[in-house]
């Protein structure tokens, strides 16, 4: 994979302190009796303040803290060089509790003195414009001594400063992960209580070299350190917003600052080893006789549907099936060990958020049964029928990957489950390859390829109601590599027909799943889009993963370059993974791609359509171009006339067929066609390249397309535009790509070294259009890692728009290849 792009800092996103959301709702806080004991000269909690020139809300801010329902705390005030009077008023208060501690102007410095200073067991920060709630102190201080496990527990905040007051609604208590850390500073400074013992274990401490940032890479370092970061649904101060302050003077060196620490949160989380394995408490329970089949049910904050779906398995299949459930750190306050404890199931507590990928790799790991069943934690039976059914099938055939059919359930406004009879019924599903969409863009199949029957094949499993052979999963390597959650059907689909087994539907066993408008856990772009990029990677031909990813380059530059670094960090392991799998492929990515195509087409504007075609074929031969080129001239009519004649077995068209090429043949060697792909030997040579690699001409035309090599190595680069692929460079590097994927062109080493300058020159353009950024990835892959020994079928899609539209009358067509009549049905004719 390309590794010639630099990292692409993000804008920061915390910026003006931003409202904290969070996940565990709520907490018992302890009682605070006369036989709590504290030192007289250690408070519980050290209120830790910086001050500079705040002497016009000090004393609103000070008066909170000593109004704390909370009174065991020291407030420790270190004043950063203040030129106003600010010193004046905090030594106007008689509080023993105040300490003053005067510094010159260094706020990193007084921050890290504040920490050394402080002698309370907690730390609770605070700044001198904001205003504390009565009970901030007590909550945090009350969730700290229950929480042991925690070093930092921040909370959320009113914004106060504005022409009207903001508040957010409550939000769920979550906690902070690197992951998090990625995208955005997700701890508001001043709402936070630290636990002083691990701050101090682990020499924490503000680091200048991110100063206007120092707080976002606190908690970077934090985690880093293997520590814990919470943040509480509670709202703890009131935030002032103003343009004085320093995160709206300084935001730019706060965002230069803030992108280093994403950068750094990056690399740390891909070099963090996936761990698979299960804090497990039990061994799985050993299957009772007779039982072949294992229900694996992973779930996150499912709630009640955990039960439920249990209890419905149970109704329908009593104790004929085993059953793994696996709790993925749900962290809802939901009582999962009752719920789950009225059924015999194997119970497993992940104490890190593993992602449902994982977490099925694992249930199938701990599966004592030949077969398994993988579940979604909200679904429902309806007979029980099916144990028996999906075992026979997998006993007949154990290289195949069973589907259930899937009925589409919602919750109405008072929580019931009911059936949603507007839903179409689906048929599998399958990956339309959209140019919009990250591939694999996996989507529902709504067309019935084999009515009557009980099963039929399908491209893709989809619906998490789907079951193997635990020997045919452990043989493919199940979803090693994916990153928490997305795309699993697509990549055990894809590596299923690939291995040379299939993908079945059964559509006589039917599985309710209820569908929610909204996910009880976050989802996290970047590890879809990294999963995604890993899938092609894995699982598609090398042009195919080029073109995956000049897609997902042009939809987001940003979440590319993080997924590339991320793939190219592990390179290792992913090169394993692809040489392993590559060892146990046996038909071509070229080969499956028919599966897709042929569902696709079932819902495209235009059906193949003999009396279709025959009409643009006739008005093609009444309208013969002047020119040559691929575009709008004869090449493209070539390219018609081939396929036509394939579709059609119509060998009359050979005469026309000759007579066409022959006459481009004769220009190319004239050496007096332009260089370009839309109307010179570029394209010209890329439609010679096509029609061989699709068996649409007999004679081998290394020839031709050696003089074309030879006339596009004297071209001078410097007088073409990069951009584009129809005049500009980008076409050269198609012809290249195409070229020497399929033949053995005598490149010159200087020529090379132009396309590789020229394809990250092209790269380095995030407005550069989709067709220039395939070939120059494609190019770059092929001249760097060489090319690989599998089918490539070029087609029109590489460079030419999809979607054209053809008139219903034939008086506004035009017959050529670009935004013509033949451009808008060549690719239903492609194999």
């Amino acid at each position: 994979m390309s590794e010639n792009l630099d990292f692409l800092e993000k804008n920061n996103k915390f910026g003006q302190k931003q409202i904290i959301t969070g996940k565990r709702p709520s907490f018992i806080l302890p009682k605070l009796t006369s036989n709590t004991t504290m030192k007289a000269t250690e408070p519980a909690v050290s209120v830790c303040m910086p001050v500079y020139n705040a002497a016009r809300y000090l004393t609103e801010c000070i008066d909170s803290i000593l109004a704390q329902t909370f009174t065991d705390f020291e407030l420790l005030i270190v004043d950063d060089g203040s030129t106003d009077n600010s010193r004046d008023i905090v030594r106007s208060y008689h509080d023993k509790r105040i300490r003053l501690i005067e510094n010159r102007h260094d706020y990193i410095g007084s921050l890290n003195k504040l920490l050394d200073e402080a002698k309370g067991k907690y730390i609770a920060r605070m700044d001198a414009d904001d205003v504390m709630k009565p009970d901030r102190l007590a909550v945090q201080f009350g969730y700290m001594e229950q929480h042991h496990e925690v070093t930092v527990v921040g909370g959320r905040f009113q914004i106060i400063g504005k022409e009207k007051d903001e508040q957010n609604n409550a939000k769920p208590t979550e906690e902070v992960t690197m992951e998090m850390l990625v995208n955005f500073n997700t701890v508001a400074h001043p709402t936070v209580m630290m636990r002083k013992e691990d701050i101090k274990r682990h020499n924490l401490l503000y680091n200048r070299e991110f100063i206007y940032a120092e707080d976002y890479k606190l908690w970077l370092d934090t985690l880093h350190a293997g520590l814990r970061i919470v943040n509480i649904a509670n709202i703890l101060i009131a935030y002032r917003m103003s343009d004085g302050q320093v995160t709206a003077k300084y935001r730019n060196i706060q965002g230069i600052n803030s992108n280093k620490i994403q950068q750094q949160a990056w690399e740390i989380v891909c070099r963090t080893p996936v761990d698979i394995t299960a804090e497990q408490d039990q061994e799985a329970l050993p299957p009772l006789p007779g039982n072949k089949l294992t229900i694996i049910m992973p779930f996150l904050n499912e709630g009640e549907e955990v039960g439920r779906t249990l209890q419905s398995i149970y109704n329908h299949a009593g104790k004929s099936v085993e059953i793994i459930v696996i709790n993925d750190c749900s962290d809802d306050n939901f009582d999962y060990a009752a719920a789950i404890r009225p059924y015999r199931a194997t119970y497993i507590v992940n104490k890190k958020r593993k992602g449902v990928a994982a977490c099925r790799d694992i249930g199938v790991s701990l599966c004592k049964t030949p077969y398994f069943l993988l579940l979604d934690a909200h679904m429902r039976f309806y007979d029980g029928l099916w144990p028996k059914r999906i075992s026979d099938l997998l006993e007949k055939d154990e290289r195949v990957l069973l589907c259930c059919q899937t009925r589409l359930l919602q919750k109405d406004k008072e929580g019931n489950t009911i059936e949603n009879k507007e839903g179409s019924r689906a048929y599998g599903a399958y990956i339309p390859f959209r140019d919009n969409s990250f591939w694999p863009d996996i989507e529902w199949n709504y067309h019935e390829l084999r009515q009557g029957q009980k099963t039929e094949p399908i491209a893709c499993v989809l619906g998490a109601g789907y079951a193997a052979s635990k020997q045919y999963w452990l043989y493919l390597k199940g979803l090693e590599g994916l990153r928490k959650y997305g795309s699993d059907e697509a990549f055990i689909s894809l590596k299923v027909w690939r291995e040379g087994g299939k993908c079945l539907l059964i559509k006589d066993i039917v599985i309710g799943h209820i569908y929610r408008s909204i996910s009880p856990y976050k989802h996290y772009k970047e590890e879809e889009v990294t999963n995604n990029l890993l899938i092609s990677y894995l699982t598609f031909s090398q042009s195919w993963y080029c073109l995956s990813m000049a897609i997902a380059y042009k939809k987001d530059k940003s979440l590319y370059e993080k997924s590339i670094q991320y793939l190219s960090l592990n390179k290792p392991d992913i090169a394993k993974q692809k040489e392993y799998l590559s060892s146990i492929y046996t038909v071509d990515f070229e080969d499956i791609l028919y599966q897709h195509k042929h569902i696709a087409l079932k819902s495209c504007y235009l059906k193949k359509n003999d009396s279709v075609f025959a009409q643009i074929n006739e008005f093609i031969i009444q309208h013969p171009a002047k020119e040559y080129g691929l575009y709008e001239g004869l090449s493209g009519q070539l390219l018609w006339f081939c396929h036509y004649k394939r579709w059609g077995h119509l060998k009359s068209l050979d005469p026309l067929i000759k007579k066409i090429s022959t006459a481009i043949e004769q220009k190319i060697f004239s050496h007096t066609l332009t260089w370009n792909f839309s109307q010179g030997i570029c394209g010209i040579g890329w439609m010679y390249v096509y029609l061989y690699a699709h068996q649409l001409i007999d004679n081998n035309p290394e020839n031709i397309l050696r003089d074309i090599d030879f006339q596009i190595q004297e071209i001078a680069f410097s007088a073409i535009p990069v951009n584009g692929i129809a005049e500009g460079v980008s076409g050269i590097l198609a012809y290249a790509a195409i070229r020497t994927k399929t033949g053995n062109p005598q490149w010159r080493d200087t020529f090379i070294t132009k396309l590789k300058d020229y394809a990250k020159q092209i790269l380095s353009n995030s407005e550069e259009e989709l067709p220039s950024l395939f070939y120059a990835i494609f190019c770059l892959d092929l001249f760097e890692n060489g090319t690989k020994e599998e089918k490539y079928l070029p087609r029109t899609r590489e460079w030419l728009k999809l979607g054209q539209h053809l008139p219903v009358n034939s008086k506004y067509w035009n017959p050529i290849l670009a935004d013509g009549c033949i451009g808008a049905v060549i690719s239903l004719m492609e194999r």
